[in-house]
């Protein structure tokens, strides 16, 4: 069992070796500073597309609210329209009545 455990500790410790083979050392400002532009340019395109989103999302409800009010004005067109008509109706019956 303790040969196992040795065995698993020295794999790891080779996985850890070889990690640490791979980053430059000579130049650790470098690796930093590639991490954290990879890392901004990330979130500014995160941010754009939010803001991107958005808009879209306010133009949507524009758009919606727009509608709603076209249709709102219609119906009361419609509306005084009818209630007119039904005015004119009237009065011509009266006046046919009279006569």
């Amino acid at each position: 069992m303790n040969s196992e455990l040795t065995k698993n500790s020295k794999k790891i410790i080779k996985k850890q070796l070889r990690i640490l083979k791979k980053i430059n050392l000579k130049n650790p400002l470098k690796t930093a500073t590639m991490s954290f532009t990879n890392t901004f340019k990330k979130f500014r395109e995160n941010q754009r597309i939010k803001e991107v989103n958005r808009i879209k999302f306010e133009e949507k409800e524009k758009n919606q609210n727009y509608q709603t009010k076209n249709t709102r004005g219609k119906k009361t067109k419609i509306r005084r329209r009818k209630t007119n008509q039904k005015k004119l109706f009237r009065k011509n019956k009266k006046r046919k009545t009279n006569n």
